[in-house]
């Protein structure tokens, strides 16, 4: 009996339509359900994304930033979580194999029976440590003579007469470079004991009428540094270029170094300190050698002059010695007092 369906607006046989029923001839059955059921999902798959799409962009759902962000952000942690946890799986499992295998090793047993037996000690040999103190060399007496010769060149240079190597100056020398070093002092005076070179003097055979000038320095260990070092100074200059020293010797021990300068006309006398001789050259300071040269000029006459004065009697008749006498003590007078306010 044929009918009409008008959803689909189309004739068939039977009671139900085909088409909305699925019931009817198998052939046309088949060929409209495997067209129309993809069509069907495939729009109702679209319409859900628009709708889901729809709903965020008019904020009918929203997303919780931020737990999406902690959980973004946590993610490297529970990466390292597991890598942790890897690792200590493999720990357990390297030690479990490396006990297994320890099990497996035999270790042989030694039978210390059949290692012969020593009966006589054997002596191990004692090690001796190389010897390496440090003994101080001081400056040879050859070396100080090579010094005296720098040392004229210098005065030769400068105008000065020259000098001779005295090995008794050089004894000295010696002593006080020690001496300076024993008792840890820098001075031309020991201020333990008061000695220096006018004091020390007689023990190395100087007479009384010879007098020795000295120079100081520290941190040098060659007479010819400590002579450069000198000739920077006023007042060591002064003593190297002394126009009447006629001998010396130069020494240098354990980086202390002494020269000293031989002469007759007491320039050296008694004990004096540093600070002496700076507060003497003080006002001295900007002395040329020149200047230097005419003040030894002055001193040698002054020497010269007090000689002959000592050589008159302290009484006489004679008018002529009188006037003699009184016009030398008026000239020592006069140069006395040049020689103590010399200026440059």
């Amino acid at each position: 009996m044929a009918a009409y369906c008008k959803n689909c607006k189309m004739s068939f046989d039977g009671t139900n339509c085909p088409i909305c029923h699925g019931s009817g001839n198998t052939s046309r059955n088949t060929s409209g359900n495997t067209s129309a059921k993809p069509i069907s999902v495939g729009i109702v798959i679209v319409g859900i994304v628009v709708l889901v799409g729809f709903l965020v962009y008019t904020g009918g759902i929203q997303i919780d930033k931020e737990n999406l962000e902690q959980s973004i952000e946590t993610l490297p942690d529970n990466i390292q979580d597991v890598r942790g946890t890897v690792e200590n799986l493999a720990l357990e499992t390297g030690k479990k194999i490396s006990g297994e295998i320890i099990k497996n090793i035999k270790i042989p047993e030694i039978d210390f029976e059949t290692i012969p037996f020593i009966s006589e000690p054997i002596m191990i040999p004692e090690f001796k440590f190389p010897d390496i103190s440090y003994e101080p060399t001081p400056t040879s007496i050859e070396e100080s003579k090579n010094n005296i010769l720098y040392i004229n060149q210098i005065r030769q240079e400068k105008g000065r007469s020259t000098i001779i190597f005295d090995e008794r100056a050089y004894d000295l020398a010696l002593s006080r470079v020690r001496d300076v070093n024993e008792y840890d002092y820098f001075d031309h005076t020991n201020p333990f004991t008061g000695t220096c070179p006018d004091t020390m003097k007689q023990s190395f055979r100087f007479s009384s009428n010879e007098y020795l000038a000295e120079n100081l320095a520290g941190g040098v260990s060659y007479p010819d540094s400590a002579v450069d070092l000198w000739m920077t100074s006023q007042g060591h200059r002064y003593n190297l270029l002394y126009s009447e020293h006629n001998a010396g010797a130069t020494v240098c021990e354990s980086g202390t170094c002494v020269f000293l300068g031989l002469n007759n006309d007491q320039f050296g006398l008694g004990c004096h300190t540093g600070d002496e001789g700076e507060a003497w050259h003080q006002g001295m300071g900007d002395c040329s050698d020149d200047d230097f040269l005419r003040l030894d000029t002055l001193n040698q006459k002054y020497d010269l002059l007090s000689n002959e004065y000592e050589k008159i009697p302290e009484m006489t008749r004679s008018q002529v010695q009188y006037q003699q006498a009184m016009k030398m003590y008026n000239e020592l007078q006069i140069m006395y007092n040049q020689i103590n306010n010399f200026k440059c």
